[in-house]
């Protein structure tokens, strides 16, 4: 009987073939697990944007504002004033449930568009949101910074932990 197997060349040819293909499916898992990170420059000073968050401080006022002549005719109001050193570009504004503290999104406040607001700054406006709420709810109020990676700009929402929880009042 005359039996051949694959030629050594053949052979080598395969494994460095399967070799190529496994070593490409490892990089793709690993480039989905590892994010690359934002950065952010504040007065010369570049780092991870999550390290600027701690930096981050403003005041915030929280009110309605009657619009109208009816009972529910109000408008939310918001005056924030940049106290820190990096700039706000837009707040997260999260419900606080009473009863559970337990937080939902309800909108974005854009600080003014396509700018920021810079240390020593103040801003009055209002912000879209998808949740009525009334006199006496609490909302947290979380920055939103700005950074990059590579040449791309992106956003980047804070913790919680450094937010401010206001009441509206009137």
């Amino acid at each position: 009987m005359n039996k051949r197997g694959i030629s050594p060349i053949v052979a080598t040819i395969l494994l460095v073939v399967i070799a190529i293909i496994i070593a490409l499916i490892i990089i793709l898992w690993a480039k989905n697990i590892v994010k690359e990170s934002i950065q952010k420059s504040v007065a010369g000073k570049s780092e991870k944007i999550e390290n600027f968050c701690k930096e981050v401080s403003f005041s915030a006022d929280v009110s309605l504002k009657n619009t109208g002549s009816s009972r529910e005719s109000h408008e939310l109001n918001f005056g924030i004033t940049n106290s820190g050193n990096v700039p706000i570009y837009q707040i997260q504004v999260l419900k606080v449930d009473r009863d559970k503290g337990a937080k939902s999104d309800v909108g974005k406040l854009i600080i003014q568009p396509s700018s920021s607001l810079k240390s020593g700054e103040s801003f009055n406006g209002n912000a879209d949101l998808t949740v009525e709420l009334t006199e006496g709810d609490k909302v947290l109020l979380v920055p939103i910074l700005l950074g990059e990676v590579g040449e791309q700009k992106t956003w980047h929402i804070c913790d919680e932990q450094f937010g401010t929880e206001e009441e509206i009042g009137i």
